[in-house]
């Protein structure tokens, strides 16, 4: 009988909770969570642009390609997420299903190597199956799968997802660790901390996550010291990207979120026990209940329970599982920790619950609390030894409830119904202005808001000016069939729009219109 109290040091998850490795069998399971996945978030391909989405098309049809791949956001580097951007506009112009069918395509191979390394890192396919169908198909995903602006934090996951079935692949084959190899695994976390913030997290912590899950050899102290190197070199890089930006274009509010973080450490420390606690609630409840509808005080009993299990399961497991269960913990706290930095000066009034409940801060994160459940699954199975059938019957039961509370609670997609009539109204509009204008004269159309550039923007027409900001977007060229268009703003507006852009072309004041 296996001895729970002190396991064999360094022995791998022994889990009947698997199907026979030489069956090649356990490599199916893999559709399980996939066409959960897809199931859920298909219909994320008929979403609409809303909100930031439209102020990055303009930044880059307006300021330029260069200022659009270096200006940060939020504290986000997105020199990655831009260029990917900017490219999908060239390939596909403002054809919304395209983008967001390459949010889907993520997502399914984030959950398809979160499988892969759970699969490989527990020997565990069951286990890696449902831990993957629950983080595939939560619904808290939604909240960053349905708005285009973050897809750079979907495609950072995806990177952390390969990386883990890297790492898991070269522990469990011995697969050569080359220079080549660090130095291609060193340029994904480049791309990773130039997607999202989660990126610097994973970048700042991911020199300790290879070292625990790595087996010992001097090429894992090779590359160790590599990704430490670049750990090292992460925050010089991000103030050098601020300064390029600063130099250039002048300085921004939206600057260095991180670095004001850094002076609200309480402020920091609670919003990350909020968002962990979220991402616990939102993981193991199937994101069936959103993020802010469960009573402070529930939330707070689930999550400390299921830390209480993964100490448990920590205490009564071997080495290598400890060190997994280290790794996973590392790089949630890294992901968390990261958006708490980042949004802190968003809780100056209080409001860190509030900040706390947006479902876009919850999926990177996930992403390792799905494996540290995975490692939890295994370990039980590796006590209670069910029989294969029951292992099957379990899943199965467990997965064909899970569908079922999906398609009956699971996310309501947003699909931007709102915001897709209103640009059509408003081009449209403007389209009818400009073919009613005489063929020898210029046209010159009353500027007005575009509300669904969303409430923190729409009333600051010097940042997005409106009517003329969607016409940057949709129209190439100022002269259209012949006509030169103008839009007619508040001078104030006028005076802010930088001298180069296409907006000031574009805007007169009243005083100009002839």
């Amino acid at each position: 009988m296996m001895d729970l109290v002190n396991p064999p040091s360094d022995a791998p998850i022994d889990s009947t909770l698997s199907v026979a490795e030489s069956s090649g069998l356990e490599r199916a399971w893999i559709v399980v969570p996939l066409a959960l996945a897809a199931l859920v978030y298909f219909p994320l391909i008929h979403n609409f642009f809303f909100a930031g989405d439209f102020h990055n098309f303009y930044l880059f049809r307006n300021d330029g390609l260069l200022e659009f791949l270096i200006a940060p956001h939020g504290g986000h580097l997105l020199m990655t997420r831009n260029f990917i951007w900017w490219l999908l506009y060239q390939l596909a112009g403002m054809h919304s299903e395209v983008y967001f069918a390459t949010v889907l395509v993520s997502h399914l191979v984030a959950v398809g190597l979160l499988f892969e390394a759970a699969r490989r890192l527990t020997r565990s396919a069951a286990a890696a199956c449902v831990a993957a169908s629950l983080w595939g198909s939560t619904a808290v995903q939604e909240g960053t799968l349905g708005w285009y602006s973050v897809y750079g934090q979907v495609l950072a996951t995806a990177i952390l997802a390969w990386l883990l079935y890297r790492l898991a692949r070269t522990a469990e084959e011995g697969s050569p660790l080359t220079s080549a190899v660090v130095l291609r695994w060193v340029f994904l976390i480049l791309a990773a901390l130039t997607s999202f913030g989660v990126g610097i997290g994973i970048a700042l912590v991911f020199p300790v996550v290879a070292y625990l899950m790595l087996p010992p050899s001097r090429a894992r102290t090779r590359a160790v010291i590599a990704f430490a190197v670049l750990a090292v070199l992460v925050p010089a890089f991000y103030r050098t990207m601020l300064l390029l930006y600063e130099t250039l274009y002048g300085p921004s509010k939206e600057l260095g979120m991180v670095y004001v973080g850094l002076r609200l450490p309480m402020t920091v420390l609670k919003l990350f026990a909020y968002l962990i606690g979220d991402g616990i609630t939102a993981l193991v409840g199937a994101g069936l209940a959103a993020p802010g509808t469960i009573p402070s005080i529930a939330v707070g009993a689930l999550a400390t329970a299921y830390l209480l299990v993964l100490l448990v399961v920590f205490y009564n497991s071997a080495a290598r599982d400890r060190r997994l269960l280290v790794a996973g913990t590392i790089l949630c706290f890294a992901c968390y920790g990261l958006i708490a930095l980042g949004r802190a000066p968003y809780c100056l009034q209080g409001q860190v619950e509030l900040v706390a409940h947006a479902t876009r801060y919850h999926y990177a994160a996930t992403l390792p609390l799905a494996l540290l459940t995975a490692v939890a699954l295994a370990r039980l199975g590796a006590w209670m030894r069910p029989s294969p059938a029951v292992v099957g019957a379990s899943v199965a039961t467990f997965v064909g409830v899970l569908t079922f509370c999906q398609l009956r609670w699971g996310p309501e997609i947003d699909h931007h119904a709102i915001a897709l009539r209103e640009t059509s109204a408003t081009v449209a509009a403007i389209r009818k202005a400009i073919d009613a204008a005489p063929t020898d004269k210029d046209v010159y159309i009353e500027n007005r808001r575009f509300i669904s550039i969303g409430p923190m923007l729409n009333r600051r027409m010097d940042i997005f000016p409106g009517w003329a900001g969607v016409f940057v977007i949709y129209f190439p060229d100022n002269v259209v069939d012949g006509r030169q268009v103008h839009f007619v703003s508040a001078p104030e507006v006028v005076a802010a729009m930088r001298r180069g852009t296409r907006a000031a072309s574009l805007l007169v004041t009243p005083e100009r219109r002839r």
